[in-house]
């Protein structure tokens, strides 16, 4: 029994070095794709203002305990692979959102595709960005 728990956890730690790995390889390359797991245009309870939610697709060591993880479910679904002008246009299409809030599963866990979204969102608007994390 802990053997197949131990290769479960083997084989996700895979699958997150095989995502960080394509993230470096699309930045070296000049690529403005990111790999997200999902994309709410308009969102109502995670901020004070009405927001964006950009779902990040991983989490490295799974800080808060993944039998604990709220976001643990992002896990099983597919990745979207999506170029940062895009997120963008579609937050500044929209004229209800005043925020842009990135959430988990662990923003900081994709720092290239973090930074590199956040510049271009402040090449066209100084709206609120949020950040949470699992980081403390």
């Amino acid at each position: 029994m802990q053997s197949l728990l131990e290769l479960s956890v083997f084989i996700q730690k895979l699958t997150v070095e095989a995502k960080l790995v394509k993230m470096s390889l699309n930045f070296a390359n000049g690529m403005t794709l990111m790999i997200i797991k999902g994309i709410i245009s308009e969102d109502f309870i995670n901020y004070k203002k009405p927001c964006m939610i950009i779902e990040f697709p991983i989490c490295k060591d799974f800080k808060c305990g993944q039998a604990l993880c709220q976001n643990n479910p992002l896990i099983k679904y597919p990745d979207i692979e999506i170029s940062y002008s895009q997120i963008v246009k579609k937050y500044m299409e929209n004229d209800i959102t005043q925020a842009i809030v990135f959430m988990g599963l662990e923003p900081f866990d994709s720092p290239h595709d973090l930074f590199l979204l956040i510049e271009e969102f402040r090449k066209y608007t100084m709206d609120d960005i949020v950040i949470y994390t699992g980081y403390y």
